[in-house]
C-alpha cells in the first residue's frame, strides 16, 4: 500500500492506493503518529483508489478509528470501491465510520 497525508479545510487525509495488507503495518505506526500529533477537525481515509484490503486492513482503520476518537475527532471513510466497498459492506463499517 501507498499512502499520501495532506490538510485541506480542517481535514486531515490520508489517500491510499494498491493493496492493504498485514505488510502495511509500519506505515500504519506512522499514520498513528500523525494522528495524535497533528491539529485537525476530522480523519479523511479515501480508499477510492485502494484495490484490496484485508482483514487485517479492517483492523487497522478500527485502530485509526479509536486513536482519533481520543482526540474527539470522527472518521471519515471516502469512496469506497470493488473488493474495498464489498469488504465495508460485510464487515458493516457504516455502523462505525462516515461513509463519502
Amino acid at each position: 500500500m501507498e499512502f499520501s497525508q495532506m490538510k485541506q479545510a480542517g481535514d486531515l487525509i490520508f489517500a491510499m492506493s494498491g493493496r492493504m495488507t498485514f505488510s502495511d503495518h509500519k506505515a500504519f505506526r506512522e499514520i498513528l503518529l500523525l494522528v495524535g500529533k497533528e491539529n485537525f477537525q476530522r480523519v479523511v481515509i479515501d480508499v477510492s483508489r485502494l484495490e484490496f484490503i484485508d482483514s487485517f486492513g479492517i483492523g487497522m482503520l478500527l485502530i485509526v478509528k479509536d486513536a482519533a476518537e481520543q482526540h474527539n475527532r470522527p472518521v471519515v471513510l471516502r469512496k469506497p470501491t470493488g473488493q474495498v466497498e464489498r469488504l465495508v459492506q460485510i464487515a458493516k463499517l457504516a455502523k462505525l465510520f462516515t461513509i463519502e
